[in-house]
């Protein structure tokens, strides 16, 4: 029992992080709390361009976490810690050559403060990326001497497959099981509330208020689409042009 107490005020959300949580949205509040549990590994799944980076780099921005995120789709195993090492150990007396991994320099920067670090496109990586990434994410370790800090939190996230045209590998039923599903949709109120109207030009939010139905449009030409992700790059265009406070015609 007092085992139990001392795991359970272990894992508990320490008051500074609880008192940042009012700034988070309901869905956010969601997505933190099974990170900050570290049980299972948090999967969110939507269309491409409905912001899955966005809410999780708002979380991080909102709770006073670092953000980093690792694009499995294009890395190789050796980038997610599975570089390997071969070091000397003492084996009753003797010198053994053992092999063991590097750490990558982002684990190593992720331990100095509290981090949120979202591998994305989990079902787009190849089959070693992503048994290299499930087992940092599900052992929270590179090797046997690099553990990761309570402070640092882990995602994933990844695409639809058919249903929104993404190359995606399914996952057998052993690994769903280690993951904790969430289907990550995005009402128009939830974007502007939630990500817009802090990082989006006012002209694009109240194009999106006064017509919603162009917040996500696909088209047959399936090079540009409208989706939150595209209308945030408008934005940057925008500002980065014109000005923060600009009318451009």
């Amino acid at each position: 029992m007092a085992t139990e107490k001392v795991q359970e005020g272990k894992n508990q959300i320490p008051q500074l992080f609880k008192d940042k949580m009012g700034a988070l949205t309901e869905r956010e509040k969601d997505y933190f709390s099974v990170m900050w549990a570290k049980s299972g590994v948090l999967y969110i799944t939507a269309k491409p361009g409905v912001a899955k980076s966005a809410i999780a780099r708002s979380i991080a921005t909102k709770m006073g976490f670092r953000y980093m995120d690792l694009r499995l789709s294009m890395v190789d195993e050796t980038d997610v810690g599975l570089y390997p090492n071969v070091s000397e150990v003492d084996a009753d007396g003797k010198k053994v050559k053992c092999l063991d991994f590097v750490v990558p320099r982002w684990a190593i920067e992720a331990n100095k403060q509290p981090t949120i670090i979202h591998f994305e496109e989990l079902n787009r990586a190849s089959q070693q990326v992503r048994n290299a990434a499930l087992q940092l994410l599900l052992e929270r370790q590179i090797g046997i001497d690099f553990k990761f800090n309570d402070n640092v939190l882990m995602m994933s996230s990844g695409n639809l497959g058919d249903e929104d045209g993404a190359d995606v590998e399914e996952f057998d039923s052993a690994l769903n099981n280690r993951l904790v599903h969430f289907p990550h949709v995005l009402s128009v109120q939830e974007w502007i509330d939630g990500f817009a109207k802090e990082n989006v030009h006012r002209l694009i939010v109240s194009y999106i208020t006064a017509h919603p139905e162009q917040l996500y449009k696909t088209s047959e030409n399936t090079k540009a689409y409208a989706t939150p992700r595209s209308w945030t790059f408008m934005s940057d265009f925008i500002i980065s042009n014109f000005g923060k406070d600009a009318s451009p015609r």
